[in-house]
């Protein structure tokens, strides 16, 4: 997926959050099952955020501040 992020111009970012066997992760409602993986998703989401601030901001556009 990295590659075809770079191929369509965007910015893969550096860190990933893989999810093995991803319908025994969540139940009926989405709520995830695994605690580990749910301790990893916090940071991701950060990163996510981080980086498309950083890239909105160096090309001069405004993001709406949410939750950091």
């Amino acid at each position: 997926m990295r590659l075809v992020c770079l191929a369509m111009g965007r910015v893969p970012i550096p860190v990933a959050l893989p999810v093995s066997r991803v319908d025994e992760a969540f139940d009926e409602p989405g709520t995830l099952r695994d605690p580990k993986l749910a301790a990893r998703v916090r940071p991701f989401i950060d990163e996510l955020i981080w980086y498309v601030r950083a890239l909105a901001s160096s090309r001069g556009r405004s993001v709406a501040s949410g939750a950091p």
